[in-house]
């Protein structure tokens, strides 16, 4: 399964305003990456990612994005155009193998937790970055997501002032 490569990245970045800070961020997605090569993946139907905005780990994978959000887009038809934040989302139970949501968390305050649970119910394999502090939106505690869970996620992985990665 092919993955994100760098430049790829860089490509995709520089055709939205959102990724300003698009090189300082790689490593959160390079984290990431590494994350989604321990998951057994055939197609990249098996993965959905939430807000991606153009730059999933697994391109061609499924996407879900709520176009009417507010946020820049790359991808105009997400395979779910559909508000995170309201649940129950439009997906069969393990669907996924793997779900993936890049600091996209924070922004789901106050419906964090029943997306989080969304997310569980449909994957496999969840990875999800997430600051614990964030001054947009609501960062979430490692505690907060271990009490979720039912435990401690499988991987945790600690950027420099991005969040943690977290493999659940």
């Amino acid at each position: 399964m092919k993955m994100l490569t760098y430049g790829q990245y860089v490509e995709n970045a520089k055709t939205s305003g959102q990724w300003k800070s698009y090189q300082k961020r790689w490593c959160y997605h390079e984290i990431a990456i590494e994350l989604a090569k321990s998951v057994k993946l055939s197609r990249k139907a098996d993965v959905l990612e939430l807000g991606a905005l153009g730059n999933q780990i697994v391109p061609g994978s499924h996407t879900m994005d709520w176009t009417k959000s507010g946020w820049e887009a790359v991808e105009s038809c997400p395979t779910y155009d559909w508000d995170a934040k309201v649940t129950p989302w439009p997906i069969e139970d393990k669907q996924y193998k793997l779900f993936i949501a890049l600091r996209v968390f924070h922004h789901l305050f106050p419906n964090q937790e029943d997306a989080f649970r969304e997310a569980l119910r449909i994957a496999d394999n969840v990875i999800i970055c997430c600051p614990e502090k964030e001054i947009i939106g609501e960062g979430i505690p490692r505690e907060k997501f271990f009490e979720w869970y039912g435990g401690e996620a499988k991987k945790l992985i600690e950027t420099d002032g991005w969040g943690i990665v977290y493999l659940f």
